[in-house]
């Protein structure tokens, strides 16, 4: 009832849309679907319709981008190394072993080993991200349908960089990095050293099966623990955009600490993914579309297919990470102008949303989070050592080891002092409790005059749902009046304020 009166009223001033919701209001989610379904954030996110040209980047360049091994060949990119070899007609699969290493591959067929596709490699991969499988291709000759069978055996890289070649080069008697080790400077080292050598050489078997770019085996029964979720304001720092005469450059800024802990589970090249229309621009993580990390409508065309990006590194905003010392990973984005279009535009977007960015004072929670629950714990282990110290004495003839038990009740006397002194008096507890409560979160500032997005299935009670209610019907008001009415659009399939 509350949807419907709220389309019947067209563009309204805010208290109508105050008593349109307020129906709604304790029903977290039936609110949240209700303003994605009726408020016009995927309109102005969405991009363009069958019939347009949208270039998709998923793949980063890499150099050599193929080589040959033998009777196999290689293509690489960026994030992964692509093996593929004939195989005879009529091998069946289950004849067909491969066995993988961080830094080994071992490939089998009926209890051969393949010298083609056997040897070290010249960088390290992820296991858990690498996969194999058998195409057949059918094909007709002389009447008959045959059929030709290729393995395909996909490297993921462990860091995002060229691979010179395939197989690792060694230099005059040195053995493979991974295989050597580092040196040991004490027993100790050498046996650690040792051992994660040993782990990281041992050949493990790799079950057939295409990975998704969530780690999935795609088939396979097991559960999907390899699925990732990260959100934009877990990792972005900032964003950028600037222009010259020929191209746009948008480049989006990340923590290098948080990004590591994302090339733990995913690769990068699996990880970012860009759309470029003529006019428009969407950079999102893949497996969550529907929160873009940055949508917008440019101020002119440009070329999609010249569209180039990379991972750089800036110190723009350095300052921001909460690593100093280390540059800041980019992802850049070179838009091409269109012919005719070429020049200073007045504005790089003519309009323009993305997502929240990441905390600027979160160390400030975190230290104060860290404290209280440090000291929750020293004052269950006082409570503790206090109720040993306050066990009563057995009623018996003191023996031999009674000047022993004297020592550990010094002892423990000694450590209950020491908790005691470390732990909080009530008063900083307290002040401690108080600067929780009053802690609010502050992100760092994104694109000037961008509109800053809430998560698509958000609740009510997520930080900013009212403030982007009342923006986005703000905007529905700017741009029909109030005497403005929701119309049925065919194409979005729900009632529409842009017409």
């Amino acid at each position: 009832a509350a949807e419907r009166r709220a389309r019947a009223s067209g563009g309204y001033a805010q208290r109508e849309v105050e008593l349109a919701l307020q129906p709604v209001l304790h029903d977290g989610e039936s609110a949240a679907s209700f303003v994605e379904r009726t408020l016009p954030r995927s309109e102005v996110l969405r991009m363009p319709g069958a019939g347009a040209t949208v270039y998709r980047l998923r793949e980063f360049a890499a150099e050599p981008a193929q080589g040959a091994s033998g009777s196999a060949s290689w293509r690489q990119t960026m994030g992964k190394m692509t093996v593929t070899l004939a195989l005879p007609a009529g091998t069946a699969a289950d004849s067909i072993s491969v066995q993988l290493s961080t830094y080994q591959l071992q490939v089998s067929v009926g209890g051969k080993k393949v010298p083609d596709l056997t040897g070290q490699l010249a960088c390290d991969v992820a296991l858990e991200q690498s996969w194999w499988k058998v195409h057949q291709q059918d094909f007709q000759r002389r009447g008959k349908v045959d059929a030709k069978l290729t393995l395909v055996v996909q490297l993921a890289k462990q860091d995002h960089k060229a691979w010179p070649r395939l197989w690792f080069k060694p230099r005059g008697e040195l053995a493979h990095p991974m295989a050597r080790g580092q040196f040991a400077w004490t027993r100790e080292m050498y046996e650690e050293g040792l051992e994660f050598s040993q782990e990281q050489g041992t050949l493990k078997e790799l079950p057939p099966g295409r990975r998704t770019p969530e780690g999935r085996v795609e088939g396979a029964a097991a559960a999907p623990d390899g699925a990732f979720r990260f959100a934009p304001d877990d990792l972005c720092v900032g964003l950028h955009v600037s222009q010259t005469h020929g191209r746009v450059v948008v480049g989006a800024h990340f923590d290098a600490e948080a990004l590591a802990v994302v090339q733990t589970s995913v690769s990068l090249e699996s990880f970012f993914a860009v759309d470029v229309a003529e006019n428009e621009i969407r950079v999102f993580f893949r497996g969550d579309e529907a929160n873009p990390l940055l949508a917008g409508r440019l101020g002119g065309r440009v070329q999609p297919e010249r569209t180039t990006w990379r991972m750089t590194s800036s110190d723009l905003y350095r300052s921001r990470q909460r690593d100093f010392s280390v540059p800041v990973p980019v992802l850049e984005i070179s838009l091409a102008k269109a012919e005719g279009a070429c020049g200073t535009w007045p504005a790089v977007f003519a309009t323009c949303a993305h997502h929240k960015l990441m905390l600027k004072n979160y160390g400030q929670l975190e230290e104060i989070l860290y404290a209280l629950a440090t000291d929750e714990e020293r004052r269950e282990a006082l409570a503790a050592l206090r109720a040993r110290l306050g066990t009563p004495v057995r009623d018996e003839p003191r023996g031999e080891d009674e000047p022993q038990a004297e020592d550990e009740d010094a002892a423990l006397a000694k450590e209950v002092l020491m908790l005691e002194a470390q732990t909080l008096t009530d008063d900083q507890s307290a002040g401690l409790q108080q600067a929780l409560q009053a802690w609010r979160e502050e992100r760092f500032e994104g694109l000037p005059g961008a509109q800053v997005l809430l998560r698509a299935g958000a609740s009510l009670q997520e930080a900013g749902f009212s403030e982007h209610v009342r923006g986005a019907v703000d905007d529905v008001v700017q741009r029909t009046g109030c005497g403005g009415r929701a119309r049925w659009n065919q194409d979005l399939g729900r009632y529409s304020y842009v017409y």
